[in-house]
């Protein structure tokens, strides 16, 4: 899984998932799903942190609810930014 991947772009629904200081953007078919896999990206993306502490991090969702036109174009603004960067540094 990549964590930052493009949203809004397919026929599922672009909803926002935010512990209290971190949120993901995910395109799904509704708000299960939606929640499923913000676990998989949270987890991912606490990786670092987890192992600091010791391997324990709980993932609690406060928010999952579609995603504004706004957020999802700050989200993919940052994607591009994300990849073009990766691209200057050959890390892709």
């Amino acid at each position: 899984m990549k964590l930052f991947t493009y949203v809004g772009r397919t026929d599922k629904t672009t909803f926002f998932v935010a512990m209290r200081f971190r949120y993901v953007l995910i395109d799904a078919k509704d708000e299960r799903e939606a929640m499923e896999e913000s676990h998989e990206e949270f987890h991912e993306l606490f990786a670092g942190l987890r192992e600091r502490l010791g391997g324990f991090l709980p993932i609690e969702i406060q928010t999952c609810r579609p995603a504004t036109d706004d957020e999802i174009e700050l989200w993919n603004t940052h994607c591009s930014n994300l990849d073009r960067e990766l691209e200057r540094k050959d890390l892709s």
